[in-house]
């Protein structure tokens, strides 16, 4: 009896039908083969088979037809049962093939793939041997999982070794970034600045910076606690620097007279630059004849020529005349090692 929560199955019914064929088949087929003399029992006997299971399809197909229209719930109930159950199985599919590729493959978190315990220190040891400790330990922290690093001997002897390198490295570095700045940097910049006349008063000023800049930086090391190394390489860059100011500034001081000389001309203004290095400079027009604009000239023009180094500065107002006036400026010799500082010059040792 099939009730209204059981919905007809397909297959005690083919059962039925199959069993029911094959007990007619043996009897109808020797009816059929007294009929008709010519037909074989063993052509009707299959034939007659098939007929009986194709009308017992379409009946089923019917009936099951008919019961799902009539139980509408039953059947969506059985519906969502046989999805839920395709879904758990799909899921748990999925899972094992995750579980397998995770056991395969080494593990890819935020785009970045993680070596296993070998290659990680592998390439940790290669950093570390090309002086790289920084680089070493971000290879153990970011692939060796906490258990790792707390129970793993071998990995934590390797990041001990890293942080000890780390540290020396630390302690030589004011020496060995220094020396090797001097070396690569401030050596090459030096000898580099041309000891030609500038063709230009930007290019006066630019060779005066660099040797400034060369002295402040000078001066920045003797903060640091040098070995012999980073001594060795201070005298490099003072001697570097003074012998490069010695035979410069006698040209800076006359290419800075011959270029302001040819603006001034206009003004009808004569600038000479003579004596001994070329330290002496010499301003001659009529507009000197007044002292307020011999003032005004030197106020405007004495930080330049305290840059350039000279000594002193004349002004006349005719040419060779026995009146004129002569500023005297404390400026360093030409060897002196160091930089202007708000008008000031500060030596560096």
């Amino acid at each position: 009896m099939v009730s209204a929560a059981d919905p007809p199955s397909l297959r005690p019914v083919g059962l039925l039908l199959v069993v029911a064929g094959l007990l007619l088949m043996p009897p109808t087929g020797k009816r059929l083969g007294e009929r008709w003399p010519k037909l074989s029992a063993w052509y009707a006997a299959p034939v007659l088979g098939g007929l009986v299971l194709t009308v017992g399809l379409a009946t089923t197909l019917i009936v099951t037809a008919d019961w799902e229209r009539k139980h509408p719930e039953i059947v969506a109930k059985r519906e969502a049962d046989r999805k839920a159950r395709q879904d758990a199985a799909r899921a748990e599919e999925q899972a094992k093939v995750h579980s397998e590729a995770e056991n395969a493959a080494p593990s890819v978190t935020a785009g970045t793939t993680h070596l296993d315990r070998t290659a990680m220190l592998d390439e940790a040891r290669s950093a570390l041997k090309a002086n790289q400790p920084e680089r070493a330990l971000t290879i153990v922290y970011d692939n060796a999982p906490s258990e790792m690093l707390r129970t793993d001997a071998e990995v934590k002897a390797l990041v001990e070794q890293i942080e000890a390198r780390i540290k020396a490295n630390d302690a030589l570095a004011p020496n060995s970034i220094f020396a090797e700045k001097v070396r690569t940097y401030w050596l090459p910049q030096i000898t580099g600045i041309a000891t030609t006349a500038p063709a230009s008063a930007p290019d006066i000023w630019n060779a005066i910076t660099k040797l400034e800049d060369a002295a402040r930086a000078l001066e920045a090391s003797n903060a640091m606690m040098l070995d012999q190394a980073g001594k060795d390489a201070q005298r490099k860059l003072q001697k570097a620097i003074a012998v490069k100011q010695r035979a410069l500034f006698p040209i800076l001081r006359a290419a800075y007279g011959k270029i302001v000389g040819q603006v001034m001309w206009e003004r009808d203004i004569d600038v000479r630059v003579a004596g001994a290095g070329n330290r002496r400079i010499t301003w001659t027009g009529g507009l000197f004849a007044a002292r307020a604009n011999i003032a005004r000239a030197q106020g405007g023009a004495q930080t330049h020529l305290l840059r350039l180094r000279f000594t002193h500065s004349s002004y006349e107002w005719v040419r060779g005349i026995s009146e004129r006036y002569t500023y005297t400026m404390d400026a360093p010799s030409d060897d002196a090692v160091g930089y202007w500082d708000q008008g000031a010059f500060k030596a560096v040792r």
